[in-house]
């Protein structure tokens, strides 16, 4: 389920401590979002949707044929993101689990989606999700 041919994931990664890293260093923010890009697309990986908020992570994909199953892609993003980010910040980054949920239909797929993009206007971050830098959609979700 977690390897190619399986289910799209809603995927939760919190901070360390529930520390809002990314609030404060934009800079680790941008390098989150393209790492997890670059990983996603090396390791054969689609992304549905993300955003980086300031203490946690939500992105929805699934596995494409070939790819990286999703236990190990989650554990392998991490450990790209701290290597490229070396100073950037002390101590750990990521709370060592994650939190996952399978999407059976496609209609759980798109609710899935919608909460990811609207978390940042939810948290009163922006008043419409677009204009949070951090959030991708797909565009066959628009």
């Amino acid at each position: 389920m977690y390897g190619p041919g399986g289910f799209p994931n809603h995927i939760t990664i919190d901070t360390a401590r529930g520390k809002p890293f990314f609030s404060s260093q934009p800079q680790l923010a941008a390098l989150a979002v393209r790492t997890l890009e670059a990983c996603a697309s090396e390791r054969k990986l689609y992304l549905h949707c993300y955003c980086l908020m300031p203490d946690h992570l939500h992105f929805v994909a699934h596995v494409r044929d070939g790819g990286m199953d999703l236990i190990t892609f989650v554990q392998y993003f991490k450990s790209q993101l701290r290597r490229q980010s070396r100073g950037s910040f002390v101590g750990d980054l990521w709370q060592r689990s994650f939190h996952d949920r399978f999407l059976w239909t496609q209609q759980q797929l798109v609710d899935a989606c919608g909460y990811v993009i609207h978390n940042p206007v939810e948290a009163g971050l922006v008043s419409l999700w677009r204009e949070y830098p951090f959030t991708y959609l797909a565009p066959e979700l628009h």
